[in-house]
C-alpha cells in the first residue's frame, strides 16, 4: 500500500479525485429542489415604557394602549431550485411571536419580483401570510410593528417537499468557500510539488488532501440539507 501512495502516478490520480470530489459535492449541493428560508433583517425598539417611571403616562396605538413597540423586518425568500407553487402549502406560513406581544400592524415592502402578491393577516401575536407562487429567488420582506417583550418570530408552515423552513443568516457566510479554496490551493500545491519534485512526495499528503476534500463535501451536503 505505501509502495502504491509513493508511485507519483497514483500520486497525481489521487490530487485530480481530490479535486474532482470538491466540484461534484458543489454541483451536487446546487440541486436542493425545494428550500425556503427566512431571516430577520432589522429590530428596532421604538418606544420603551415601563409602568415603574411613567407614573400617569399612557400611549396609545389606535385606541390601543401600548408599553414597549418594536419594529421588526422580516425576508422570506425561495432559495431553492424549484417553485413552490400554492397547492403546496399544506399549511399556510405563520409568523409566531411569544406570549404576550402583540402584533399591531404589518407592511409588505421589498417584493422581487414587482409583481409577486403578497398578503398577510394578523391576530394577536400571530401574522398568517397566504400562499401564493414562489419561482427560485423570489423573495419579499414583511414589517411587523409588534408591542411587549419581544421574542422571536418563529415562521412555521407544511410545505411539500421542504422538510424545514430554514433560518437563514444575516450576513454572507464566507467559511464554507474559504475552505474549498484552501482545500484546492493544498491540491494544486501538492500537484505542482508531484512534477518538481515527484521522488520527494510524502505519501501522507495525498490522502490527507482527500481527506479534506471529503470533510468539505460532508460540510457542504451538511450545509444544504
Amino acid at each position: 500500500m505505501m509502495e502504491l501512495l509513493r508511485d507519483p502516478a497514483w500520486q497525481f490520480v489521487g490530487a485530480i479525485v481530490a479535486v474532482l470530489t470538491i466540484f461534484v459535492t458543489v454541483y451536487y449541493a446546487q440541486r436542493v429542489g425545494k428550500r425556503l428560508g427566512y431571516k430577520v433583517t432589522n429590530s428596532s425598539p421604538i418606544l420603551t415604557i415601563s409602568e415603574e417611571n411613567v407614573g400617569d403616562l399612557k400611549v396609545f396605538y389606535m385606541d390601543r394602549q401600548v408599553h414597549s413597540v418594536q419594529l421588526l423586518e422580516v425576508v422570506i425568500t425561495n432559495v431553492g431550485t424549484q417553485e413552490i407553487a400554492p397547492p403546496d402549502f399544506v399549511t399556510p406560513l405563520v409568523l409566531s411571536f411569544n406570549e404576550g406581544a402583540e402584533v399591531l400592524s404589518t407592511t409588505t415592502l421589498n417584493k422581487e419580483p414587482s409583481e409577486l402578491i403578497v398578503e398577510a393577516t394578523y391576530s394577536e401575536n400571530v401574522v398568517q401570510l397566504e400562499p401564493t407562487l414562489l419561482n427560485p429567488k423570489d423573495t419579499f420582506s414583511i414589517k411587523i410593528l409588534v408591542s411587549g417583550h419581544i421574542e422571536g418570530p418563529l415562521v412555521t408552515g407544511r410545505i411539500k417537499g421542504v422538510s424545514k423552513i430554514k433560518k437563514l443568516p444575516t450576513t454572507p457566510n464566507f467559511t464554507l468557500w474559504i475552505s474549498i479554496v484552501g482545500c484546492l490551493n493544498f491540491v494544486f500545491l501538492l500537484s505542482f510539488m508531484h512534477i518538481w519534485e515527484p521522488s520527494e512526495m510524502n505519501p501522507f499528503l495525498i490522502l490527507t488532501s482527500i481527506g479534506l476534500a471529503v470533510v468539505i463535501s460532508f460540510h457542504v451536503i451538511g450545509t444544504k440539507r
